[in-house]
């Protein structure tokens, strides 16, 4: 028999037996017990190692049986190849061009009996949208992402409180670029403006928010940032946040006075698991298959493609439906007893309506989600929600700006004020936000 036969015979063997080992060797109780020492796999994590298990053993198995076949050499050859690109390619991104995963590169968020969840203190971790910016996020010893400030003001110096969700934090630009901190340091002199914004954060949070601990720093005025695509959802508790987290609720008594429920806040069964000892950790991923998969994703999608249910579908429906309309009350009540406790504690109060990017570039949203769901535009009123809230202030006569009208200029000016894919406000987006906030200030003596 031919001496060359038999060797690539033996090398067909040893391969398969390779693919064999690693299939065995690939399972998810030996990568736990490397990879994740505190912790267990991630569900959907273990189903992909089984399918990768079984696929190994298969084609291993395979090249063992079908040795002796021809073919079986040059696939062995084209396998090897394949593997020794990905290999490279692997070595090659990781050392020179690492991939960044979308969302929080670390947990920044934890578990409060009273607000649901809270920044957590001291906390430093990296903000991240493909394409568009990383952001490191450093959080206050109060667990606020702003400087550290003292409870007592400095003598003749006034202070700001801002209470929001992630419009608040500004988790999409540096500490510097947030409109908090560009009003704190450019616009209004004398005036410290702390940030208490947390993302995910509710009106009914904002106002524990309030109560809790923006009210210790004895501010002089305070601003509450209601952006009007979800905060509505929030109040109506159609949706919780991130890993399990609950939400305070806010509901309205038989005397029409606002009582907050579901204090202390219940812990979800899935946040519960996560904080076991058996903590569920990720595996080591791709750096090279994440390149491929976000190149694919970057050249296919639209610029201007919401991705998601547009929440403009209920908000903006001239017909309101009873849940709208008790969003729209309990809004109110909340708006109403948030200035009543500012009164109460010697300080101003005022509303901040933050718009949806659809309200700002409804040219080119609103025609398409009209076209997309096969809507009637007469049935909308694509300002709908903004006009609620400003006749709820107006009529209660708390002081409020709808910021719609300034990101709408900018954006005809040339200056987009939106990330398109993040969707919350870029450093145009919270200049804007901070000039437009600081001249309404000023125009009204809110100071």
């Amino acid at each position: 028999m031919d001496r060359t036969y038999l060797t690539g015979e033996k090398v067909l063997l040893v391969f398969g037996a390779f693919l064999i080992m690693m299939g065995i060797i690939c399972n998810e109780w030996l990568l736990t017990k490397w990879l994740c020492l505190n912790g267990d796999i991630e569900y959907r994590v273990k189903v992909s190692i089984r399918i990768v298990e079984i696929i190994l053993i298969a084609i291993g198995t395979g090249i063992i049986v079908f040795r002796k076949k021809g073919l079986t050499m040059n696939m062995a050859i084209l396998l090897i190849t394949l593997l020794i690109l990905f290999v490279g390619a692997e070595i090659f991104f990781r050392s020179f061009l690492p991939q960044e995963k979308t969302g929080v590169s670390d947990n920044l968020f934890d578990y409060d009996s009273i607000l649901g969840w809270q920044l957590i203190p001291n906390k430093t971790g990296y903000f991240v949208s493909k394409h568009e910016f990383k952001t490191k996020i450093m959080i206050n010893s109060s667990g606020m992402r702003d400087r550290e400030y003292p409870y007592a003001k400095t003598p003749g110096e006034k202070r700001i409180a801002v209470l929001g969700d992630s419009f608040t934090s500004s988790f999409g630009v540096p500490d510097a670029e947030a409109f908090a901190k560009v009003m704190e340091a450019k616009l209004i002199s004398n005036t410290e403006v702390i940030n208490f914004g947390v993302n995910g954060y509710g009106p009914t949070q904002e106002l524990l928010m309030l109560q809790t601990r923006a009210i210790k720093y004895s501010p002089d005025l305070v601003i509450m940032v209601v952006y009007v695509g979800n905060d509505f959802d929030d109040i109506l508790g159609i949706s919780d946040w991130i890993d399990g987290y609950r939400r305070p609720k806010a509901t309205i008594d038989d005397q029409g006075q606002l009582r907050i429920t579901n204090i202390p806040v219940p812990l979800s069964k899935k946040y519960l698991a996560m904080k076991q000892a058996h903590k569920v950790c990720n595996l080591p991923r791709s750096h090279f298959i994440d390149f491929i998969d976000q190149s694919i994703r970057y050249i296919r999608r639209d610029k201007y493609d919401i991705g998601f249910m547009p929440s403009e579908l209920r908000l903006c429906k001239k017909n309101t439906g009873s849940d709208m309309k008790e969003a729209f009350r309990l809004m109110g009540k909340i708006i109403m007893e948030a200035d009543a406790y500012c009164k109460k504690n010697g300080a101003s109060f005022m509303v901040a309506i933050a718009p949806t990017i659809v309200q700002v570039y409804d040219q080119i949203y609103w025609e398409k989600i009209i076209k997309r769901y096969n809507l009637n535009s007469k049935d909308y009123d694509l300002y709908l929600p903004n006009r609620v809230l400003d006749d709820i202030c107006r009529k209660a006569g708390i002081p409020v700006i709808d910021l719609t009208k300034a990101l709408k200029s900018s954006v005809d000016e040339g200056r987009d004020t939106y990330y398109f894919q993040n969707q919350h406000w870029n450093k145009t987006g919270e200049q804007v936000v901070a000039e437009t906030l600081t001249r309404f200030i000023v125009i009204k003596k809110l100071l």
